[in-house]
């Protein structure tokens, strides 16, 4: 179940299913994670993966959640100071050619190098099969992820196009990249410039040793979901926009072992469901295919929770039509105050329908005769600066086709059911942190 708050009017707890998608919208400071996030986390069954740009969900959940479960800690900047973090290495898996497409797929989408150019969708799908080009044949000639770097930063062609044509199940990807390679100069020059955006966030060698096999701890996906663990993905707010490409394929590929599993089980659904909290997604974790995951996920056991700080942020990085989408697709909705945006605070407003109010009138006549008057006029129920202006701790919930609700969201340290598992938590990190500085 999903934490919800509690009903201001009836005083009634409220909590969500795990059939439902999930956005919470809010801007910064508002307590999202104190009073949303991280009660969710802790609560959460199944397995989890959670994104931020800051250490404070690690703080105050990961030492309580080891209790119970395998806790993975992907923080290859070292922001967090957990004291085991985990590496991931983007090559493994792409000797399937299956892996290898989304993996460049993701990469590409969130390194954003083609979105808001001229003729887009040209760089776009040259950009993808130069991913996937590079991350095949390194996985088929037992490569790693410096020697794809190394390939896209020279543009070269010749061990790539070897390493292809050896390959046992896509050796037509040679003539691909041969294609790609031999284009015209300033066209091959344009395509390699977008590719190697994808890959900015290995030249700081700490996020290149995380993305290495065998230079930290390694971690394999599927434990995700076959351990039912729990997995805490940090990029911090300066390396965010170089990082959103390796964490994005990152979680996609958890993605993909989840709805495998899915279609594998008896019910066709992940039991207990994957949860995926994506607090600052549209910056650190922008997967391309979260406007359809939201749509059809939780029907496949992957209940996903969107954190947004506008609207406007997820059309920057998804556009109109797919923000519409991811709008439409999250049947829960959770709106904080503060909301700058005029657009989005009418938007709400509008969800929140009209009401009639009635009008007292009175006039004189020439006699100098009283007449009263009643009428009604209708107004919006939540005015556009009342959404702005919600009280601190209280959010609009928009659930399913019920009326909208006024909810208290109050900090964890508020709530006996989780400030005792918060503080276990705090206190084994704080511990940790004193044995790591010995």
């Amino acid at each position: 179940m999903i934490y919800l708050g509690r009903d201001v009017a009836s005083r009634t707890w409220l909590w969500g299913s795990p059939e439902n998608a999930y956005l919470l919208l809010a801007p910064p400071r508002r307590g999202k994670g104190v009073s949303v996030i991280i009660p969710n986390l802790l609560d959460w069954p199944g397995p989890l993966v959670a994104t931020s740009t800051k250490d404070d969900l690690i703080v105050h959940t990961a030492y309580a959640l080891r209790q119970e479960r395998p806790v993975y800690v992907f923080d290859p900047t070292g922001f967090s100071e957990w004291p085991d973090p985990v590496g991931w290495d983007p090559v493994a898996g792409c000797e399937d050619p299956q892996v290898a497409i989304y993996r460049a797929r993701a990469l590409n989408a969130a390194a954003g190098s083609s979105r808001g150019i001229q003729h887009a969708d040209y760089f776009q799908s040259y950009n993808e099969a130069i991913h996937r080009c590079y991350l095949h044949a390194a996985a088929v000639s037992g490569r790693d992820i410096a020697a794809v770097r190394q390939w896209v930063n020279k543009a070269e062609g010749h061990d790539a196009i070897r390493s292809l044509r050896e390959s046992p199940v896509a050796p037509e990807w040679a003539d691909d990249l041969e294609a790609i390679i031999n284009m015209h100069h300033e066209a091959v020059t344009n395509v390699f410039s977008g590719a190697r955006r994808a890959y900015d966030c290995l030249a700081d060698p700490h996020v290149l040793r995380a993305c290495q096999p065998g230079a930290m701890a390694g971690f394999v996906a599927e434990h995700v979901i076959t351990e039912r663990a729990a997995l805490f993905i940090v990029g911090t707010s300066g390396a965010q926009a170089s990082m959103a490409p390796i964490i994005t394929a990152l979680i996609e590929t958890i993605v993909d072992v989840a709805k495998r599993g899915a279609a594998r089980s008896a019910t066709r659904r992940l039991s207990p469901p994957l949860g995926l909290f994506l607090d600052e997604c549209a910056n650190i974790a922008p997967l391309p295919s979260l406007p359809q995951l939201v749509t059809d996920g939780a029907g496949q056991g992957i209940t996903t929770m969107v954190v947004l700080q506008s609207m406007s942020q997820a059309r920057a990085r998804w556009g109109s039509d797919e923000t519409a989408a991811l709008w439409d697709g999250c049947t829960v909705k959770i709106v904080l105050g503060g909301l700058a945006d005029t657009g989005d605070t009418e938007a709400v407003s509008r969800m929140c329908g009209d009401v009639d109010i009635e009008v007292h009138g009175r006039s004189y006549n020439a006699l100098g005769g009283l007449t009263r008057t009643l009428s009604h006029r209708r107004v919006p129920a939540f005015a556009a600066g009342q959404v702005r202006t919600q009280r601190r701790w209280h959010g609009l919930l928009f659930y399913e086709e019920l009326r909208p609700i006024e909810t208290a969201l109050p900090g964890w340290w508020e709530l006996q059911r989780y400030r005792q598992r918060v503080e276990q938590a705090v206190n084994g990190f704080a511990m940790s942190r004193a044995v790591s500085a010995v």
